[in-house]
């Protein structure tokens, strides 16, 4: 049985847990693969706000209530390996500056949506719709998100950050 490297080594659950703590799951990016979640619940959180707040609905403020906090929760885990990517770059500063800013600007909105949850959190298991600030706080924040993540696939898919195909700006 192999673990899906190159080598062709035995998976062993030794290898495994060493190949988790260096951000790969069978030898794939597990920054790359964790960012979906949050990419795609943060912004449907803001989409089931924006429909409670328009139609003053508890129920769709509960759903908007737990993609964030879900949104979140994977947004703090997939930061941590990329964290571990970030730390691996060598070479062009500029690449770098760009990898800094792209983590800056999530841990910026993960704050956002982590202040946000928690506020709300006052009112569990009652859920009403979000006021116009934190709405607005969240559509910009989506904004960030999308840029931030233009900048994640720009380093991956330009530069090799967080792959095997550039050795000279990323170890592995």
């Amino acid at each position: 049985m192999r673990n899906g490297s190159d080598s062709g080594n035995k998976f062993t659950p030794l290898s495994f847990i060493k190949n988790l703590l260096t951000g790969r799951f069978f030898d794939h990016p597990l920054h790359m693969i964790l960012i979906h979640f949050p990419i795609a619940l943060l912004p449907l959180c803001a989409a089931l706000d924006f429909y409670a707040y328009l139609n003053d609905d508890d129920y769709f403020a509960g759903l908007g209530f737990y993609s964030g906090l879900l949104g979140t929760a994977s947004g703090l885990i997939a930061a941590i390996y990329g964290a571990s990517d970030l730390i691996r770059i060598k070479g062009d500063p500029k690449i770098f500056s760009k990898a800094l800013l792209h983590g800056g600007l999530n841990i910026f909105i993960l704050s956002v949506f982590g202040v946000i949850i928690g506020v709300r959190f006052n009112n569990y298991p009652a859920f009403e719709p979000v006021n116009t600030f934190i709405l607005i706080l969240e559509i910009l924040s989506v904004g960030a998100l999308l840029y931030s993540g233009y900048l994640g696939g720009d380093l991956v898919i330009s530069h090799g950050i967080g792959t095997k195909l550039r050795k000279d700006k990323f170890i592995n």
